[in-house]
């Protein structure tokens, strides 16, 4: 897999050093580490994000990163993050944030949404203002920073799963090598900040990942920061603690690749304490499952007009009735046939349910390799078959006026696509049609 550090200039004044790895034409991975870590702390993670483009810069005060001064707040290490960004030409990207890193993200999101295509916040706290707990400790330090001070700081945080002895070592290496200044002063910063989603609205597709045994952050503080997201989803990892990262690298990077994978229309589930399970009721399940038919709102709006103008103002259509019942029925069978095909094929090509995956890999069996919409090509036919099997001819007034109302839907939804995979939908959308039609060459 391609892999290079970049050391990146950035406009905020500062120099960090940058991981970058996975294909170039692959979606981006924006990774901010916890205060007094670095890049490497996603070494366990990193190789579990296949499919992606992944960044994983050492931020300000921390690892090889410059360590000037100031420019420590909040406001200033999402500014980074974002100069980050830049100097990677990258417009938008997936981020996801660990503990106070996670923080940094929310920041981010609330002040450059244009930059934040969804985030993961992983073990992250709704907020770190006041003082912390270890604060005290923290104003004690002097240069050199003392490596057993840094090796008992990893004790505020018990971890409950097995975590390789290397993987420690380098966390205290990571320590070692901010000057106190830093400790300080990143510190200083997250706390004296207002929390991010007190000060602005996050409006990118979130989610929260916790551990059940978190000794720092409650469930509560959880519950408070998703309610505060539209939309976010919480999932709850029993027998976990604050490090999440340290502890299940592979259960972080399962779930963050099916959210990224999704298409983000809808929050992930909450999973209960000790169960893992999805929680969800019969109403939100089948609401679910609606949303992803399609069943546009207009086809409903007009399928009913249909009827109500045949009862008021009959207008048949001409010729024989029995042509008119089998030609319905026909495209009826037809309508609903394809919708069926597409349905299918949806859940087979999903990385959770009915998620679609890349586009290019749609275009290589069943309907989406015909159409970019064959579900409401189908339930244009079902339309029309009800209309033709009632021998009335209103279906072929409304029709029209429908599918201008959905043809707007349409473009929509293809935007959003495109903005979710801007490498590979164009391509896809040159080879295959937008209704009708054949793929081309």
């Amino acid at each position: 897999m391609e892999s290079e550090v970049r050391d990146l200039r950035l406009r905020t004044g500062i120099t960090v050093p940058c991981l970058v790895q996975g294909d170039a034409g692959a979606k981006p991975v924006l990774l901010l580490h916890p205060w007094g870590e670095s890049r490497r702390s996603f070494d366990r993670l990193i190789p579990l994000m296949t499919g992606f483009r992944i960044y994983a810069p050492d931020l300000r005060g921390q690892g090889e990163a410059d360590k000037p001064e100031g420019g420590y707040s909040l406001a200033e290490q999402a500014e980074d993050a974002a100069a980050i960004l830049d100097a990677l030409n990258v417009r938008r990207a997936f981020v996801v944030g660990s503990s106070s890193g996670g923080y940094v993200a929310q920041q981010l999101a609330v002040v450059h949404p244009e930059k934040v295509a969804a985030l993961v916040l992983v073990g992250c706290p709704v907020s770190l203002h006041g003082r912390a707990p270890f604060a005290d400790e923290v104003d004690t330090l002097t240069d050199p920073i003392d490596e057993d001070w840094v090796r008992d700081s990893l004790s505020w945080f018990p971890l409950l799963h097995e975590v390789p002895p290397w993987y420690i070592e380098d966390r205290v290496r990571d320590g070692l090598k901010m000057p106190a200044h830093t400790w300080k002063r990143l510190l200083n910063g997250l706390s004296e900040a207002s929390p991010p989603t007190e000060s602005g609205t996050i409006q990118a597709p979130t989610l929260i990942l916790w551990g059940a045994r978190d000794n720092l952050l409650p469930r509560s503080d959880q519950e408070t920061l998703a309610a505060r997201i539209p939309g976010a989803g919480l999932l709850v990892y029993p027998d976990v603690g604050h490090m999440v990262l340290w502890e299940c690298p592979e259960l972080v990077a399962e779930d963050t690749t099916a959210f990224f994978r999704s298409l983000a229309r809808r929050p992930p589930s909450v999973r209960h304490p000790g169960t893992g399970r999805p929680a969800g009721t019969l109403a939100s399940k089948l609401k679910a499952t609606y949303e992803n038919l399609p069943l546009p709102l207009p086809t409903i709006a007009a399928m009913a007009l249909d009827v109500l103008l045949a009862r008021l103002r009959p207008m048949p259509l001409p010729g024989p009735r029995s042509l008119h019942r089998l030609k319905g029925a026909a495209l009826v069978l037809a309508g609903v046939g394809l919708n069926l095909w597409a349905l299918a094929e949806r859940r087979r090509r999903s990385a959770g349910p009915f998620a679609l995956e890349e586009p290019e890999e749609l275009v290589v069996t069943g309907p989406y390799a015909i159409t970019r919409h064959p579900m409401y090509v189908g339930w244009w036919l079902i339309q029309l078959g009800a209309g033709t099997l009632a021998g009335s001819s209103w279906v072929l007034v409304t029709l029209p006026a429908e599918l201008l109302v959905e043809h707007r839907f349409v473009l929509g939804e293809e935007a959003v696509v495109a903005e979710l995979f801007p490498q590979s939908y164009p391509d896809y959308a040159e080879r295959v049609p937008r209704y009708v039609g054949f793929p081309r060459a």
